[in-house]
């Protein structure tokens, strides 16, 4: 028995008093082999294709025609007038481009134009019925330098457009990357956008008058979840234990949380930067050319969107999931990365105290320079992408 001991390399004996103990060697080589096979097995894993965004084509003119034939605006009369087919062909915002995005299949017109100096669009989305098209109106946000929808609006004592309604939250207006990434192409042409004569009607009679008492009837909060997918990590600042309410970090001088402890809880979220899913570039009159780049997460659940401007600065743009797309165009769900979706540019009531005042651009106020040059996520974005 001794003797077969000894041939064996695992087991050992020990002299203990007048008697002698076999013993197990700890399995620590058997437990590193296991250990180098995995990482063996995940190298010669084949690799996963990253995520592609859809790709725009043109349609013909007797497609756009038939897109105009079977209308449905939404939008409430502006000053009177109800928008109408005839007009959007004068402003030229007849369709020209299709893709198919989340199950359902947009439309874009053929050229932007400007409306209180922002690029603007006309979307043509296919309705529930799919013999319906409806047209949506989508604006470039200044502060954020990305495309986002129009569902509701205020009017001042002179009967201009003045507040462009945010609904749940900024982030849920954001139009699905693929669309952005046409629109950058389209308003990033030399003169590609135009004032137009009766551009206001082009810009708000595809939306409606901003009434809370009405809300479930209209097409945005119909079909955009009302609460966002609230991805895990430290992204609040917290008082009396409890989170800041999301929607409400938008609004008032609130303060946010510090910038080197915004992180994900679970690596499974944060953006792979290994993983480049697209970029390309958007012309900003803030901004300059800001570089887009998008990235999937880890799990592969979500695409993260960082931009980064003419003077290098860096910030998370926003997020996107998987959902299916609405009748507005819309991702039916969306993220909640809280303080992670701070822009380079910031109102000063959102600044938090970390505005950069000595860089100032209209009412804005630089934040990177207290506040996204701090974040660790930033840091690892600026290190991705100068290689």
């Amino acid at each position: 028995m001794r003797e077969l001991f000894e041939k064996k390399k695992d087991f050992v004996e020990e002299r203990v008093g007048e008697n002698i103990i076999i013993r197990k060697i700890p399995d620590t080589v058997t437990m590193e082999n296991k250990a180098e096979e995995q990482q063996k097995e995940k190298s010669e894993a084949p690799e996963k294709e990253p995520r592609r965004l859809e790709e725009f084509s043109e349609i013909s003119v007797e497609e756009a025609q038939n897109i105009l034939k079977y209308l449905v605006i939404h939008g409430d009369n502006f000053e009177g007038k109800a928008l109408t087919a005839e007009d959007l062909v004068g402003a030229g915002q007849e369709p020209k481009y299709i893709a198919t995005i989340g199950g359902r299949k947009i439309f874009l017109a053929k050229q932007p134009y400007l409306f209180n100096d922002r690029p603007c669009m006309t979307v043509y989305v296919v309705g529930d019925d799919e013999n319906t098209f409806i047209p949506r109106t989508y604006y470039l946000s200044n502060s954020s330098a990305s495309w986002r929808y129009l569902p509701e609006y205020t009017i001042d004592d002179f009967g201009r457009v003045d507040y462009y309604s945010k609904g749940y939250e900024e982030q849920s207006l954001n139009a699905p990357l693929s669309v952005q990434k046409k629109m950058a192409s389209l308003s990033g042409e030399k003169d590609a956008a135009s004032y137009l004569v009766n551009a206001d009607l082009i810009f708000a009679g595809t939306a409606r008058y901003m009434d809370y008492t009405n809300q479930q009837y209209q097409s945005y909060y119909g079909n955009v979840e009302s609460k966002p997918i609230n991805v895990e990590g430290d992204f609040y600042l917290k008082k009396d234990g409890m989170p800041w309410d999301p929607y409400k970090t938008l609004y008032g001088s609130l303060p946010k949380q510090k910038p080197k402890d915004l992180a994900f809880r679970h690596e499974s979220d944060e953006p792979d930067f290994s993983r480049a899913v697209d970029s390309w570039v958007q012309q900003s009159d803030l901004y300059g050319a800001v570089e887009i780049h998008v990235f999937e997460s880890h799990d592969g659940e979500n695409m993260y969107v960082f931009a980064r401007d003419e003077a290098g600065r860096s910030w998370l743009m926003g997020g996107e999931t998987t959902s299916e797309v609405g009748p507005n165009g819309l991702r039916k769900t969306w993220l909640n990365l809280g303080d992670l979706f701070t822009p380079a540019y910031e109102y000063i009531t959102q600044t938090g105290g970390f505005g950069n005042i000595r860089l100032m651009k209209k009412e804005y106020t630089d934040m990177y320079a207290n506040y996204l040059s701090k974040i660790p996520l930033i840091k690892k974005f600026e290190k991705a992408v100068k290689k």
